[in-house]
């Protein structure tokens, strides 16, 4: 691209003269500006992302797309934007966003070429929308029974660990159904990230609101999170009642069992 000269000369029989013609001109040619490869990160699996293909022209004539193709195509559903129709062009430092919309079918990496037919040189150019389909489980360890006597809070952990691949994000700490319980949320502050593979203690404060077993005495609680599924845990105590107290009137000795909340 750019100017260019050629010179000609002509020789003339029978006496040898020479004449010497210079010709010039401007070449003009499209030039593309793509990056080869467009990262869109993480994705949960059987997510939607877009992969957006920056295409620039920065030569000094039109540039011509006359195809778009997406070529080995692995672990994602891929195609692109219906908003793109070809043939399209692209005049001297114009530029077009193309998205290619993908869905995500397996853990781990993905990728898919779009190769790109057109009127510069080279006429086949590509680029690689890649990224990483992950995971986002979680499980929660064992919690014992808590004890107390009615009346008090107590205070438990309930431990979470990330057991997939993408980051958990906790969100929420939603009570479900109380027996003889209350429960509230310590620490931390939610929204709560977890990285893959580790743990995250939550403080729970338990209020014992009535005499009884473990058994009796239960709060469902689950969490808000961006995994696929909320599993519900349980929370239980051994709550005793107020202590009996005997009181002598006028000899007599009579037993009470005091059931209110105000001990004596």
């Amino acid at each position: 691209e750019g100017t260019w000269t050629r010179r000609i000369t002509f020789v003339h029989a029978p006496f040898r003269t020479e004449h010497t013609i210079e010709v010039f001109g401007q070449a003009t040619f499209p030039v593309v500006d793509v990056p080869a490869t467009v990262d869109v990160g993480a994705v949960g699996l059987g997510g939607n992302t877009v992969c957006t293909i920056p295409l620039e022209n920065t030569g000094s004539e039109d540039l011509v797309v006359s195809r778009v193709t997406l070529l080995d195509t692995t672990n994602v559903t891929a195609e692109v934007d219906g908003s793109v129709v070809t043939p399209f062009t692209l005049p001297p430092a114009g530029s077009i966003q193309l998205p290619v919309l993908l869905q995500t079918e397996a853990e781990g990496f993905f990728t898919t070429r779009a190769n790109f037919t057109s009127n510069a040189d080279p006429t086949s150019f590509d680029v690689v929308c890649e990224g990483t389909a992950t995971t986002v489980d979680y499980s929660i360890a064992a919690i014992p029974p808590l004890s107390g006597t009615l009346g008090e809070t107590v205070r438990t952990q309930v431990t979470v660990t990330n057991t997939g691949s993408g980051d958990l994000v906790i969100s929420s700490f939603d009570d479900g159904v109380l027996t003889g319980l209350d429960v509230a949320l310590a620490s931390p502050s939610l929204p709560a990230t977890v990285a893959p593979g580790q743990d995250l203690v939550l403080e729970v404060d338990v209020a014992l609101l009535a005499p009884g077993s473990a058994a009796e005495n239960t709060a469902s609680v689950s969490l808000g999170t961006n995994a696929s599924n909320d599993p519900s845990f349980v929370i239980s105590a051994d709550v005793a009642g107020l202590p009996e107290v005997a009181v002598l009137d006028g000899g007599t000795e009579v037993a009470l069992l005091h059931t209110t909340d105000v001990p004596l």
